[in-house]
């Protein structure tokens, strides 16, 4: 008996001093619950900065592979309307020799008449080669504009997203607010 008289006291000096150390008050528990919002919505904010962050690096990727393509187009382009004098001024030069070869005194070493009717069809083929040229110059310039336009568009976009990633960057900067 007693052993039971003694646990009757163990636990009811155990009881309400155990039930001291556990008592919250509602102001105490009202602050872990505002504690805990707080908690969940700095991880929902983390969530979403890191969300955007990874959606607008992709954007970022993407729009840097637009732009660089667009921009090598254009170079080449550019390469391309660059040659084209030579060309035509070599084919202006071979037309010239074939001007002189015509011209040259018949002294026995001149062209033959099927020889000349040759040249004159070799002539108005270089002639006609001019004119292309010509035309594809014209269609190279008017891609160069275009490519420039739109090389000009895919950079504002890049800059734009650049711009945005910076922001977020900012963003994960300052703390949260409470």
């Amino acid at each position: 008996m007693s052993r039971s008289v003694s646990l009757f006291l163990f636990f009811a000096t155990i009881g309400p001093a155990a039930a001291q150390n556990v008592a919250v008050t509602q102001p105490s528990l009202d602050a872990l619950i505002a504690e805990i919002r707080q908690l969940r919505f700095a991880i929902e904010r983390s969530n979403n900065v890191v969300m955007q962050s990874y959606i607008g690096m992709h954007r970022l990727d993407l729009q840097e592979g637009k732009v660089a393509r667009i921009s090598g187009e254009l170079e080449s382009v550019k390469s391309q309307i660059e040659g084209l004098p030579e060309q035509v001024r070599q084919l202006k030069a071979q037309i010239e020799q074939f001007d002189s070869l015509e011209k040259a005194p018949n002294s026995g070493n001149g062209p033959s008449a099927p020889q000349m009717a040759g040249m004159d069809a070799v002539k108005q083929g270089l002639r006609i080669q001019i004119e292309q040229s010509a035309a594809r110059e014209q269609q190279l310039r008017t891609r160069e504009t275009e490519l420039s336009s739109q090389l000009r568009v895919e950079q504002g976009v890049l800059d734009a997203l650049q711009a945005k990633l910076d922001g977020l960057e900012k963003s994960l900067e300052t703390p949260p607010q409470r």
